[in-house]
């Protein structure tokens, strides 16, 4: 069975207490990484250092560090470019993989080996794995299905992906793309024909609090979406018309109430 590299990024506002609840989902996976790549953007407090000290043993864990922070993108970045093996599984800070999501993914790349990118569904929760009321985020499946979904959202749940280092190598690796890094990726590694495919079940449970919601609208985050969706016409990624549906419905509502994006939320999460 092939071996795999964990992919984390830390900067200094991570929560330490979430941080370390993320680790010890993967020691506890079913089958072990070979590494932990955790990619420090930017000096980190103390309690993160500490989470990291905890783990270094049990998990392989190597840290790499930016002198500032340089954001997700460039850091991760470098991190794939740190990895040591094929199969790099991509995990953040505050999020929880369930035991057996390593082996599943592994598993299904190598009776599948012409895919490139590999995640499944989640479950979204804000306090606890074990509350009621868990959100589904449900992604499409196969490669036709993904396709046609990216011309509209991000058709990966990124927290969730396996990936193959070659094949995003191949297509420039990540970029600083704010709010898009990921989707940014996609859509390149798809105008390059690589292979996609999510698993329908959840493999790992996304924590959605620290006011989310918040952090995904406004001016500046419309911004950054109309920039993102600009560069996907001009790329002639989207056409004209595709592009004028996504700007009315992705950037406009990022300047509606809180109190209505967050019902337009939970729609969209649904599919």
């Amino acid at each position: 069975m092939n071996e795999y590299s964990v992919l984390m990024c830390v900067y200094d506002g991570e929560n330490s207490d979430f941080f370390k609840e993320s680790l010890v989902s993967i020691s506890n996976q079913k089958l072990s990484p070979a590494e932990v790549v955790i990619v420090l953007d930017g000096d980190i407090r103390k309690e993160l250092y500490e989470v990291i000290d905890k783990f270094k043993n049990v998990l392989n864990v190597r840290t790499i560090t930016n002198k500032e922070h340089r954001g997700l993108g460039n850091s991760l970045r470098l991190g794939v470019l740190e990895c040591k093996n094929e199969f790099i599984l991509r995990m953040d800070t505050d999020d929880i993989s369930k035991n057996s999501r390593a082996k599943k993914q592994i598993e299904y790349m190598e009776q599948y080996s012409d895919i490139s990118v590999l995640g499944s569904n989640i479950l979204e929760f804000k306090n606890s794995i074990d509350e009621d009321g868990m959100t589904l985020r449900k992604v499409p499946e196969n490669q036709d299905q993904i396709l046609y979904f990216s011309k509209r959202r991000n058709p990966m749940n990124h927290m969730t992906v396996m990936l193959k280092r070659s094949e995003v190598l191949s297509a420039g690796n990540y970029r600083q793309v704010s709010g898009f890094e990921d989707y940014d990726l996609w859509t390149r590694m798809l105008n390059e024909k690589k292979k996609f495919h999510n698993l329908q079940e959840n493999l790992v449970y996304a924590r959605v609090g620290n006011d989310m919601i918040s952090r995904r609208r406004g001016k500046s985050y419309a911004g950054r979406e109309l920039k993102f969706q600009k560069h996907l016409l001009h790329s002639h990624y989207i056409d004209l018309k595709q592009f004028s549906i996504n700007v009315f419905a992705r950037v406009i509502p990022r300047l509606l109430p809180k109190s209505i994006l967050r019902v337009a939320y939970k729609v969209m999460a649904r599919g």
